[in-house]
């Protein structure tokens, strides 16, 4: 499986800091496997230059907040199941 994020020095400046981010095209395959499109998510801009080309390219990261608390919420509880779940099992033995 590739990863959606990605972490890349910070090239500019002299902090050498690693940042996280996501790649346009990564956020979008990871849409299409998803079953979605850019206009089910928002956090996607595509735009294209008047002669038709390939424009802009960017991502709205505020679009991502609401998408990864409920995912996170998701999974808080789906744990919370299995661990009630390996609990009875533990009592039953």
């Amino acid at each position: 499986s590739s990863d959606v994020c990605s972490s890349d020095l910070y090239r500019k400046g002299t902090s050498r800091r690693y940042h996280l981010g996501f790649g346009v095209q990564d956020v979008k395959s990871a849409l299409v496997k998803s079953n979605l499109t850019t206009q089910d998510f928002g956090g996607i801009i595509e735009e294209t230059n008047p002669d038709g080309s390939e424009g802009y390219k960017g991502l709205i990261y505020s679009e991502f907040i609401a998408l990864n608390t409920h995912m996170i919420q998701k999974l808080q509880k789906r744990v919370t199941e299995l661990e009630n779940k390996l609990g009875k099992l533990e009592v039953n033995n």
